[in-house]
């Protein structure tokens, strides 16, 4: 196999490992967090503990990854850190001492990805519409763990996702064996070119429109497995609606060079904004349990089409030697989200219910919408005035 070739691969093998481990782990930790008596509100502190300290620390792995260009290294370290911590965090039950696992487990684990990202990124060069071919083998990846984990969790208790998301990281690890080291391609400039950065007028659109739209996603990642549940569905129902999700992320990411060569970055961010908005709303309206199944069809046009886009747009807006910083600075968009609206979220719960909950997300996330069209053209506009 060609080395580029084997390289790319490698990158898939990245990806599928990376989110077999969150099929496993993030459609069912809440729902154990439930089941051992933490209340909304207390799982909400939670889901804000970690992205709050993830918001300092995922730009500091990605600026420290770009300075020294030691990609494999920071992934190492980041994958053992995660692998230590979750096995911790599966040891407990102290409200207490959960929080402080999940500290540290954010600490490393929330910086995975975005130097995934880096990796496949540096390695397409200027083809980076074709990010989805290889973002693809992560939803395969995803898929594999929710078919088997929903049933194979009700022999063994909710407990497993603790080792189970270790044993798929394990896995990640060891494919860093065949990693090619990517050098440094920069100089002492990096913190400067930081600050410069997220200056500029696109940033800021970018920034709250993606941090409303994550808050309303926080609302349905965090709480539906808990919503279908109380509605009484079983944990073979809540394993089968991720994976319904994730099929429909396939001809997204299969098809993500065509769309983004027809629609463009943009485009395909605006759709889908819009469309987490919808299906929100709908979970707000199902009578059943089982109505989640068909609602999760919606997941391409949802998560697909924004994450297509937002890492080829966060890609194009972002100097070649930050590329790392860049994707970090997307995933802390999310942690601001987290930190932002967790709390917040786990208390409408307790109080008004999910229905409530799930209509206010939808209109985050139409906000959300509506800042970035409008923001976009206005900074289009304002740079053809320029150069005219």
């Amino acid at each position: 196999m060609p080395s580029h070739a084997r390289a790319l691969f490698i990158g898939k093998a990245l990806y599928f490992f990376l989110f077999a481990a969150m099929g496993i782990f993030v459609p069912f930790l809440n729902v154990y967090y439930k089941d051992i008596g933490l209340s909304g509100t207390q799982i909400g502190l939670i889901n804000t503990l970690g992205p709050l300290i993830a918001i300092f620390t995922v730009p500091m792995w990605g600026l420290l990854s770009d300075r020294l260009g030691k990609l494999r290294l920071f992934l190492g370290v980041v994958i053992l850190g995660a692998i230590g911590s979750v096995l911790g965090l599966g040891s407990v039950t102290a409200y207490l001492a959960i929080l402080g696992l999940v500290g540290i487990f954010n600490l490393f684990s929330s910086a995975i990805m975005p130097l995934v990202d880096s990796y496949n990124l540096t390695l397409l060069g200027e083809h980076r519409e074709r990010y989805g071919e290889q973002r693809l083998w992560g939803t395969f990846g995803f898929l594999a763990s929710t078919i088997f984990a929903g049933s194979t969790l009700e022999k063994t208790g909710l407990h497993g996702v603790f080792a189970g998301y270790a044993l798929c990281l394990g896995l990640l690890l060891f494919t860093l064996l065949w990693l090619p080291p990517i050098s440094a391609r920069i100089g002492r400039t990096v913190f400067k070119g930081f600050t410069q950065m997220i200056r500029q007028p696109v940033w800021i659109v970018l920034s709250v429109s993606v941090i409303l739209v994550m808050m309303a996603n926080n609302s349905w990642i965090n709480f539906l497995g808990i919503t279908v549940k109380e509605m009484g569905a079983s944990d073979v129902l809540i394993g089968r609606m991720w994976t319904v999700g994730a099929i429909t992320e396939i001809p997204v990411m299969l098809y993500g060079t065509r769309l983004l060569r027809r629609w463009g970055a943009k485009k395909l961010i605006a759709a889908g904004m819009f469309f987490y908005g919808v299906r929100l709303i709908l979970y707000a309206m199902m009578p059943r349990p089982e109505w989640v199944l068909g609602i999760n069809l919606m997941q391409g046009l949802s998560f697909a089409f924004y994450w297509v886009g937002s890492v080829n747009y966060v890609s194009q807006i972002t100097p070649d030697h930050l590329r790392a910083t860049g994707q970090s600075l997307l995933a802390s968009f999310y942690n601001i989200a987290s930190v932002t609206a967790g709390p917040v979220i786990g208390s409408i719960f307790d109080t008004f219910g999910s229905s409530r909950m799930y209509l206010l997300g939808a209109m985050a996330a139409w906000s959300g919408v509506l800042i970035f069209v409008l923001g976009t053209l206005r900074i289009r506009k304002r740079r053809l005035s320029y150069h005219g």
